[in-house]
């Protein structure tokens, strides 16, 4: 059994063509089988081809005799010490993770497996799974819910907007403003969804920026997100003439690092805070 919980990329889109992407080796006469018999579930009722994903959707796919999965990856001492450094917090619900830049979240796009698939393979757990996301090259903060009844609660919570998320970023050039708000409507690429651009057609988003230190040319912010759109930080502060350094498709496209760290996450309904310290690697370019 496989199972999908419905991000930002798939909102809107109908259950037939999620299911064609992300089984490319089973006709659609397959497909439509699968939906028929019920093998394919949405929020754990039966469903049907035309219905529209809705972001926070969680969708089981049994598979059965149909495609053999591999359930767990084999992890290797790398693997192993990834996740033992990358936790700051955990409980029988919850898993807070501090992601590496460089590491991907879900296989896919050249990569055999991504960070979630290393976790459910360390917990020896399928249902793990992340309730936001956080690009490749971005690091910092990223929340993992253990079991289905929390991926539920805190998938309603990012919905609702009642998650906090704040990032430091630092970008080229000296802003004058104390603190500023950027709203723009981003839209996605039609042939690929990780190429955005500010577009009257696109979704609203803001962002809420206070400026923390400019020195040497430089700008170190911190980025509130009030939504929480596919590049949204990147393409808004591109957008306004201040690129983040290490970003290669947007910004400064020089350096190794993107430096886009998500540090801090409240959550009041549950009374969970957490701040992580400025990386090193932002002190050494700024001071």
């Amino acid at each position: 059994m496989a199972e999908y919980i419905i991000d930002e990329d798939y909102d809107n889109v109908r259950v037939d063509k999620f299911l064609r992407k992300k089984y490319k080796d089973i006709p659609l006469m397959g497909i439509y089988k699968m939906i028929r018999k019920g093998r394919v579930k949405v929020n754990g009722k039966k469903t049907k081809e035309k219905y529209r994903l809705l972001e926070g959707d969680i969708l089981k796919v049994i598979t059965n005799d149909i495609v053999k999965e591999k359930k767990f990856i084999k992890l290797d001492e790398r693997d192993s010490k990834l996740v033992t450094q990358g936790i700051v917090y955990e409980d029988e619900n919850i898993l807070l993770f501090n992601k590496p830049y460089g590491i991907v979240v879900h296989k896919g796009s050249g990569h055999d497996y991504g960070l979630i698939e290393i976790l459910k393979s360390y917990y020896k757990n399928s249902d793990i799974n992340f309730v936001n996301r956080i690009d490749k090259m971005t690091s910092g903060l990223i929340l993992a819910g253990k079991n289905l009844k929390t991926i539920r609660t805190y998938t309603e919570y990012i919905r609702n907007k009642e998650i906090k998320k704040y990032y430091y970023v630092l970008v080229k050039g000296e802003i004058k403003e104390k603190k500023f708000v950027i709203e723009s409507n981003l839209l996605k690429g039609e042939k690929n969804v990780n190429e955005v651009a500010e577009d009257k057609e696109g979704k609203w988003s803001k962002t809420i920026f206070k400026a923390i230190k400019v020195n040497n040319g430089y700008s170190l912010l911190e980025a509130e997100l009030v939504t929480g759109r596919t590049h949204q930080i990147r393409v808004q502060l591109a957008e306004k003439g201040y690129p983040i350094l290490g970003d290669y498709k947007y910004g400064v496209k020089s350096g190794k690092k993107m430096f886009l760290f998500s540090h801090k996450i409240e959550i009041e309904k549950e009374n969970f805070k957490f701040n992580l310290e400025l990386p090193e690697y932002f002190s050494e370019k700024l001071f």
